[in-house]
């Protein structure tokens, strides 16, 4: 009825009432005030009139309040992934339409993006703790890029700190101004710099381009969707001794801890994999199938995804693209979607990869080379996502984005080829010798304590304490002496030191040989050992190359990713509406130059 109209709030005075351009007041600021009083709903502008309501001469949220002068806060954290489960598909979907391009971000990247809002034109400032992830991918994109092209600036940050409390999460510091000057202090992690960009870093906030001469090269491995596919070796030997016919659909399955912490990186376990089978050939493998259907079967009755619950003897993602690419192969590339040291190996392809892998389809020592750089991991670490240490690899983000050197002659081809093979083959040997798995074979790598002991130090080392033995030779040393103390058919201690060394030397030699393949030998890299800002304070020295360089290698990296952009744009690579055929086409034609 009549009344009731005057009581509703308009979608266009809604948006005024938040955009500060109109004062609430009467009959609408009454009803919905007893709303939200039976509801628990907040209305800032209802809550602070005398914040929102511009002045009576002005028009526009610059010319009144308009809004807070400082705002502090620690909004909630909550992943893109659990939103929809916790407050339900419209709420989501409200948020990213609203907070457009914040699409699949974290749920605190909305309270920073309203934050900003809530915030007064000039010289206001939004200071806030968020996650550490607040940097990483569309959360980045969808919020601190988004605030520093609309007028905002980053004065204060740190990028990663452990959370004061129990709770095991890293955190970022963030406070924000609105202001036209240009020459405000900024200070990150505890320095004044000259600038400070949405990576929470001193570079530049311009994002890279998708590259389509790196599409279809990594795929993710199998998302399996139960447990029941899983065999031990007794279960293998049991179903091939029924029958021989299980070896085509019985495979080794690898996942990361495999690939991290065995020294020999194979696995000790099998998958059952029917792949595209349909269920009357499934069922031809009668033992097998038993298994899956008693074990797999009622687990999946119980996801939502209609596909998964309909072909339950299937993966929920068998990855058919991935294994077409392979076929044949003897051996791929592969690495783990999230690990403390990104390091890619090269084993067997007729195996069953997890959806905790990646899967590089080009076999070649001097991609692996490329990739295994200090450049492409640089690059990963600003690209991606991470979670204190841990480095969240995002082939959207940082392996779409990467651009690999162009017009390589043969000369530089074959000696990135056959650095590769000598620094694979030589990590491997080194593990088997030490007996230890990739995580903790770099662990020492980049132990800056390390070093050989003499017969001296042996004997003093005989009479320490631990905490006195951890103090004078560092964790990693001590750690990786009582393991070889401990741990049968090992080398020697000075053995194991001798050889990391020596790796790296061998990585060194590495990305000196892939910064001359890009033709940069005029940027000294400098390798040494560094703090490095984007790992939490407690953890972040590495064997790398220097601040400068990194900075110089990042801004090089990204004028090639748009140069070639370009070049793919002129070439009709990105026009809209290209199929996706042509696209392959051209795309082959111009990866020949690599």
């Amino acid at each position: 009825d009549e009344t009731n109209t005057r009581k509703v709030v308009t979608d266009e005075e809604y948006m005024d009432y938040l955009s500060g351009t109109k004062g609430v007041h009467g009959l609408k600021a009454g009803k919905a005030g007893g709303i939200a009083g039976k509801k628990r709903f907040f209305h800032w502008f209802l809550e602070f009139p005398e914040v929102f309501t511009p002045s009576p001469a002005g028009e526009g949220r610059g010319e009144g309040k308009g809004g807070f002068d400082c705002i502090l806060g620690n909004p909630p954290y909550l992943g893109k992934s659990s939103i929809k489960s916790a407050y339900g598909n419209c709420f989501q979907n409200f948020c990213s339409w609203y907070y457009k391009p914040a699409s699949g971000c974290d749920l605190v990247t909305y309270f920073l993006r309203r934050d900003y809002e809530l915030s007064k034109n000039e010289n206001s400032f939004v200071s806030l703790i968020t996650t550490n992830s607040i940097v990483d991918g569309s959360t980045r994109s969808g919020g601190l890029d988004v605030i520093l092209k609309n007028e905002g600036l980053i004065n204060f940050a740190v990028k990663s700190m452990k959370w004061p409390g129990s709770a095991n999460v890293f955190i970022s510091l963030i406070a924000i101004t609105r202001t036209n000057n240009k020459n405000v202090t900024r200070v990150l992690d505890n320095y004044e710099v000259e600038n400070i960009s949405s990576y929470l870093d001193t570079g530049s906030s311009e994002k890279p381009y998708d590259l389509n001469c790196n599409e279809d090269l990594i795929y993710q491995g199998c998302k399996l969707l139960g447990d029941g596919f899983i065999l031990n070796h007794n279960d293998y030997d049991k179903l091939i001794s029924t029958s021989e016919q299980h070896k085509k659909i019985i495979l080794p399955v690898l996942n990361a801890k495999d690939i991290n912490t065995d020294p020999e990186q194979i696995s000790d376990k099998f998958a059952i994999n029917f792949r595209d089978m349909q269920l009357e050939k499934a069922k031809h493998y009668k033992d097998a199938f038993a298994i899956v259907e008693k074990k797999v079967k009622p687990l999946r009755f119980t996801t939502p995804e209609k596909k998964s619950r309909e072909n339950w003897w299937q993966y929920a993602r068998s990855r058919p693209e991935l294994y077409s690419k392979i076929e044949g192969n003897k051996e791929c590339l592969i690495f783990p979607c999230t690990t403390k040291h990104l390091s890619l190996i090269f084993c067997n392809a007729n195996q069953v990869f997890t959806h905790a892998l990646f899967v590089y389809v080009r076999k070649s020592y001097r991609d692996f080379t490329i990739l295994q750089s200090i450049l492409h991991n640089e690059w990963a670490r600003k690209h991606s996502g991470s979670l204190a240490t841990i480095l969240r690899y995002s082939p959207s983000n940082c392996f779409v984005t990467f651009p690999f050197p162009q017009n390589l002659s043969d000369e530089i081809k074959t000696e990135l080829e056959c650095l590769g093979k000598e620094y694979h083959e030589f990590r491997r040997k080194l593990m088997l010798k030490m007996k230890l798995g990739l995580t903790k074979t770099y662990n020492q790598f980049h132990n800056p304590d390390l070093r050989e002991f003499s017969n001296d130090d042996i004997t003093t080392i005989s009479t320490l304490r631990a905490k006195e033995f951890q103090k004078q030779y560092g964790k990693e040393t001590v750690n990786l002496w009582k393991h070889i103390e401990k741990t049968g058919g090992t080398c020697t201690f000075n053995e194991a030191v001798r050889d990391i060394l020596h790796l790296r030397e061998l990585h060194k030699q590495m990305d000196e040989t892939v910064l001359k393949s890009y033709g940069w030998e005029d940027i000294d890299l400098s390798h040494n050992f560094y703090e490095v800002d984007y790992l939490p304070k407690n953890d972040r020295v590495r064997y790398t190359i220097s601040p400068d360089a990194r900075k110089e290698v990042l801004k090089r990296l990204l004028k090639l990713n748009h140069e070639i952009h370009e070049q793919e744009v002129k070439a009709g690579l990105h026009a809209k509406g290209k199929t996706k055929k042509k696209q392959k086409a051209n795309t082959t034609e111009q990866m020949k130059l690599f």
